[in-house]
């Protein structure tokens, strides 16, 4: 939630841009028409308007699990004071910790304990994390199977582009294949609640309730999370807030062309199908990450505002 720039960073990082996997780039014919005989995937982040480096808190992974067969792409979007250093902890772990819990046969069982791990991992770091977390949205892709297995805690979304009987010529549809965790929805809010915590937005002395629904404990002004799961907040943590993700498995047809992996800088300005659109009409995911980040940037721009940014386009093969 809090702001980057450009080197590539295969396995990992806070640069401005990253890529791996085919770089043909045949500028006249776009993505969506093109045929990929491999998969491919580049990140592209941005602080934010009238920020630096410094103020970007998103991170993210583009590496291997296994090579050339099992791949993971993630993302963490970083928050509170401290939510650099939880983002960039969480992505310093989570192949290990994967690789310790992450199993054929207990897929979403292992997901599930992994996300508790990186958890405990953040609250035994030492950082103040009182008021400090990260989303985090992982997609590990099997290329034998054809299959994604995705799993977030937060706010930090993913979307499908497939296309579909109903689309025309070089269009995708648009298909979010995560959930997001917000206090004010009806399970998240009850949870809470049961736990002692409270959910109401911000209150302001003269102009009432603010913004978006957050989670507080009891009546104190702290801590004013508008997450209801995340890694780190402990302080949240005592009232209602969990860690545990939400799991899909997803096998991917011949019509499923990309995956947009994004920040809440990416959201917060564009609809889900506005995104596939523009990577739909791009050569390959490098363009296409760099004009979701170009547009993004402009909008935030437009409202004189700020939001750190980041996307990963994931292409998928065609054959």
């Amino acid at each position: 939630m809090g702001a980057s720039s450009s080197k590539p960073a295969p396995t990992g990082g806070r640069t401005s841009g990253g890529s791996t996997g085919a770089s043909e780039k045949p500028k006249a014919e776009p993505l969506v028409q093109r045929k990929f005989d491999r998969c491919s995937a580049a990140h592209k982040t941005d602080p934010g308007f009238g920020a630096d480096e410094d103020d970007n808190q998103d991170s993210y992974l583009i590496t291997d699990l296994k090579k050339d067969e099992v791949s993971l792409y993630a993302l963490f979007d970083g928050h509170g004071h401290q939510g650099k250093a939880v983002a960039e902890l969480v992505k310093d772990c989570t192949v290990e910790i994967l690789g310790k819990h992450l199993s054929n046969d207990k897929t979403q069982e292992g997901i599930t304990a992994a996300f508790a791990a990186l958890d405990e991992k953040v609250a035994g770091s030492g950082e103040d994390i009182a008021e400090a977390g990260c989303s985090a949205t992982l997609i590990v892709y099997d290329r034998s199977k054809k299959s994604l297995l995705i799993s977030n805690a937060g706010d930090t979304k993913a979307v499908l582009g497939t296309g579909s009987a109903t689309t025309a010529g070089g269009a995708l549809d648009a298909k979010c294949v995560t959930e997001d965790h917000l206090p004010g929805m009806p399970a998240e809010k009850t949870r809470i609640v049961a736990a002692g915590g409270q959910v109401r937005a911000t209150d302001d002395v003269q102009l009432g309730e603010l913004g978006g629904q957050r989670v507080w404990k009891g009546d104190t002004n702290k801590p004013g999370l508008p997450l209801s799961r995340c890694l780190g907040d402990a302080l949240a943590k005592e009232c209602g807030v969990v860690s545990t993700p939400s799991v899909k498995e997803i096998t991917l047809s011949p019509a499923d062309r990309c995956l947009v992996l994004a920040s809440g800088g990416v959201w917060k300005v564009f609809s889900a199908q506005e995104v596939i659109d523009i990577v739909a009409q791009e050569t390959d995911a490098a363009s296409a990450a760099e004009a979701v980040l170009a547009e993004a940037s402009k909008r935030w721009e437009e409202l004189w505002q700020g939001e750190n940014t980041s996307v990963t386009v994931i292409v998928f093969p065609t054959c």
